[in-house]
């Protein structure tokens, strides 16, 4: 059963919140002041808070702020007489927005909106476990290779084949060009690049790393930068003037003068 904390300064709406919501959820916490609850949420940890919005001593949203700086995956459902607040809420990723008097089937779907997103969270952290355990024990196995995702499938490769890896422009996930194909893997860039040895990839851009092995050629641009091309990949990567220097020695480092000239 879900534990859930209520929040709201005025005793009798609590009361009549905590009364529709008995026997659906386990209610660990009633707070009528919103200092006290901040001070005592870590240690409840609920799965979820219903919060009102207008209180005393510190506002719903900054109630809110606090509680989820301690504990950012708690859900939060705003309860409160005015619509108003609507947008705001939801931009603090708010579960819920319920307007008083709370009707008994606007909460019930409510809850199972609540239900969602925590099975759902559910299954991303169980996903995110298996896959860093997987990568740990091919670490320990197999120094030279990494697991990368494909969709849902997993698969084994040998870090010589990553050409190169990038954060595109809006993503949350790093994607990763190895024998051709694009792979993704969970955490950002810096995760990434925490678990390839230096030597295989080098930074050519905030944003993108390249393994000057897979080069097969450059181009200038119109905004005098240069574009790099990679064997079995398509799309320009670009190379910006801060490390356009330390490319150049890793290309002369591996002979192909050819390359050098172009830069």
């Amino acid at each position: 059963m879900l534990q859930v904390v209520l929040i709201d300064d005025e005793r009798c709406v609590l009361e009549e919140l905590a009364y529709q919501l008995k026997g659906k959820v386990n209610i660990i916490g009633k707070f009528t002041n919103s200092l006290k609850a901040v001070a005592s949420i870590a240690d409840l940890a609920p799965d979820a808070i219903f919060l009102d919005i207008e209180m005393p001593e510190l506002s719903g949203f900054e109630t809110a702020t606090e509680i989820l700086a301690l504990l950012p995956e708690t859900a939060i459902i705003f309860v409160t007489a005015y619509s108003h607040h609507a947008v705001k809420a939801f931009e603090l990723n708010a579960i819920d927005y319920l307007v008083k008097p709370v009707q008994p089937m606007r909460l019930q779907k409510s809850l199972e909106r609540l239900e969602e997103r925590l099975t759902e969270d559910k299954k991303q952290s169980q996903l995110t476990k298996l896959k860093n355990l997987l990568q740990i024990s091919l670490t320990a196995e197999c120094p030279d290779k990494i697991i990368l995702w494909k969709g849902k499938r997993a698969e084994v490769i040998a870090l010589e084949k990553i050409a190169c890896c990038f954060v595109a422009k809006g993503a949350r996930e790093v994607s990763v060009v190895a024998g051709g194909h694009i792979y993704h893997t969970t955490g950002n860039l810096h995760d990434f690049m925490g678990k390839i040895p230096t030597h295989f990839l080098l930074r050519c851009h905030r944003s993108y790393y390249l393994n000057p092995r897979w080069l097969s050629s450059f181009e200038r641009t119109n905004s005098h930068t240069i574009n790099a091309y990679l064997e079995g990949y398509p799309e320009p990567i670009p190379v910006s003037r801060a490390y356009r220097h330390t490319l150049i020695e890793s290309i002369h480092k591996l002979n192909n003068s050819t390359l050098k000239q172009m830069l």
